[in-house]
């Protein structure tokens, strides 16, 4: 109710004195602005009115207002409930994507080729990446059901370390499938490539 009168004394204030020629315009900007900063808004969760300020709302600019919809206050505590709700969701997804994308685990043979499996599904499934043309657009698929299935072939059937050295079809016209995959240096697949005109 404070903050309402206030506003009111302000707007008055201003007015009379642009009546009587004594508010120039950069002082009526100013005398707007302050206005404008005690606003108050009310909380729906705690229905507290508070003044609508960074100080007592977090910002977001989705918003027409650009503050939160509750109050810092409110919003800490619905955010640390939600995490004890769901903390054992949350911690499992943070240790998949530590595994996942944490440099050390690239360096190990799992990772390594857990890489090459992502490209190459890029490579054949997805028509934004830049090479499907050469790839799924020319009908290439990848034959292995699941990245499981890929692992075991080079581990147990080809027995044999790809880090550092890069996947190819031996058959240029072939599937990624078993039988038609090596690994060869990075040098000796940019010569392929120049002679298959990929």
């Amino acid at each position: 109710m404070f903050e309402k009168i206030s506003i009111i004394l302000i707007i008055a204030a201003a007015c009379s004195r642009v009546a009587t020629g004594r508010l120039n315009t950069t002082e009526l900007l100013r005398s707007s602005i302050m206005s404008e900063a005690i606003q108050t808004k009310r909380c729906p969760k705690c229905k507290q009115v508070f003044l609508a300020t960074i100080k007592n709302f977090y910002r977001n600019r989705a918003r027409e207002d650009g503050l939160s919809f509750r109050c810092k206050q409110c919003q800490t505590q619905g955010a640390k409930r939600s995490y004890q709700c769901h903390k054992q969701q949350i911690l499992q997804r943070k240790k998949l994507y530590n595994k996942q994308y944490c440099p050390r685990y690239y360096k190990t043979l799992q990772g390594y080729l857990r890489h090459i499996w992502k490209a190459m599904l890029t490579r054949c499934n997805k028509p934004n990446c830049k090479a499907y043309k050469y790839y799924g657009g020319r009908g290439i698929q990848v034959k292995f059901a699941c990245f499981k299935d890929f692992y075991d072939y080079i581990v147990k059937e080809l027995k044999i370390d790809p880090r550092g050295l890069t996947i190819d079809r031996i058959d240029n016209d072939g599937h990624y499938e078993k039988g038609n995959i090596r690994f060869i240096t990075h040098r000796e697949n940019c010569q392929n490539r120049q002679r298959k005109g990929v």
